[in-house]
């Protein structure tokens, strides 16, 4: 063995040295907890993106779950040296993250769970979860009960989501959901939302809303929050 080793002396440290290079620091990147502590103190926004090259089918929840455990030990310590945080985390896709496909692996179930618990344990902290899907069905269902407030698009009126938007709304309000306008006709997206944050002087029923026809418009309409001149 000890010869063998000696054949592979070189090409084995030549390995463990870019190994070693991914985790370096002094090349410019910055360290994991550095970006979480931006974004949770200094309140920066921050989009990660999952993309590999070569490997569209490949779901990168090794990585997923190195950020979430990291995010809560971060939150903890900030929390436990008195700094409150106000944050919130956005999964874009997250079907993929919190649905059926992330079961047939050990790392994927691992990802459901600790993001069911992230939803749970870090909401007394000041950090908030948005999930963007376009499933429902397959959905981590502890994930969707800890979730107050719920935004529904077009596209659930049919299969195996109907289920779930009609328990949700009701009847009542699911036949209003069915009746909202078809974007593609309209140009403009409708949204019917429930929970707290309709409850007022709406009598808990849900909310409907209309978004914007485009970023301009949005940015136009709230001048206080993008410091534009309307040149119009």
């Amino acid at each position: 063995m000890l010869a063998r080793f000696q054949l592979d002396e070189l090409r084995l440290k030549r390995i463990w040295a870019e190994s070693l290079t991914a985790f370096r620091t002094d090349a410019g990147r910055t360290p994991l907890s550095q970006i979480i502590q931006r974004v949770l103190a200094d309140r920066e926004v921050v989009v990660l993106s999952f993309a590999q090259e070569g490997a569209h089918d490949a779901v990168p929840y090794f990585l997923l779950n190195e950020i979430l455990t990291r995010l809560r030990q971060v939150i903890h310590r900030s929390f436990h040296g008195g700094q409150q945080s106000n944050a919130l985390v956005v999964l874009d896709e997250a079907h993929l993250f919190a649905g059926e496909h992330a079961s047939e692996s050990a790392d994927g179930i691992r990802t459901r769970t600790l993001l069911a618990q992230s939803v749970r344990m870090t909401g007394k902290y000041g950090v908030g979860w948005l999930f963007i899907t376009q499933t429902l069905h397959d959905f981590d269902k502890t994930i969707l009960r800890q979730l107050q407030v719920k935004v529904f698009g077009q596209g659930f009126k049919l299969g195996a989501d109907r289920e779930f938007v009609e328990s949700e709304l009701g009847r009542e309000g699911f036949a209003r959901y069915c009746s909202l306008p078809d974007p593609k006709r309209t140009g403009r997206y409708t949204f019917m939302v429930t929970g707290p944050i309709v409850a007022l002087g709406s009598l808990g029923t849900p909310l409907v809303l209309q978004g914007f026809r485009s970023s301009g418009d949005l940015m136009r309409a709230n001048p206080h929050c993008f410091s534009i001149t309307d040149s119009r």
